[in-house]
């Protein structure tokens, strides 16, 4: 086996591994919202029915895309688009709590704004997935 062989599956490996995460993150914590979506309603100063919708659009959505992911090979316009995605919602999710825009419980305001900083971990291990050359991986002896 030759390095040639092995370097696109290791770096598509790298790129591969932080929209993974991003994507079970995400699936998870939208379980979690829309199982305790209740006393989580009631915590954060929320409406039910929207932690509960959209925790089970992403519950519902998460794995296909997991899937779709999984199935195709992360180009840089793939995972360009989930570091744009993150890059973009993390400052508009931290300004909404940090200004209050949607009225939640201090709790709610919390939450909100580490799903802002979890996007922008993300998005920021995504550009660096980004960055790195094609061709220098674990496995790549040239």
């Amino acid at each position: 086996m030759t390095s040639t062989s092995i370097s696109p599956r290791s770096t598509d490996s790298l790129r591969r591994r932080p929209l993974r995460a991003d994507l079970v993150f995400w699936t998870a914590a939208g379980g979690v919202v829309a199982a305790l979506s209740g006393p989580l309603a009631r915590w954060w100063g929320a409406p039910r029915s929207v932690l509960l919708d959209v925790g089970l659009v992403f519950v519902v959505c998460g794995p296909f895309l997991l899937l779709g992911v999984n199935r195709m090979r992360p180009t840089r316009g793939l995972v360009a688009g989930f570091v744009v995605t993150n890059f973009v919602l993390a400052p508009l999710t931290l300004a909404a709590a940090g200004f209050g825009w949607l009225g939640l419980s201090r709790a709610g305001t919390w939450a909100l704004a580490d799903a802002g900083l979890v996007m922008l971990v993300l998005g920021i291990w995504q550009f660096a997935a980004l960055r790195r050359p094609q061709g220098h991986g674990v496995g790549n002896f040239q």
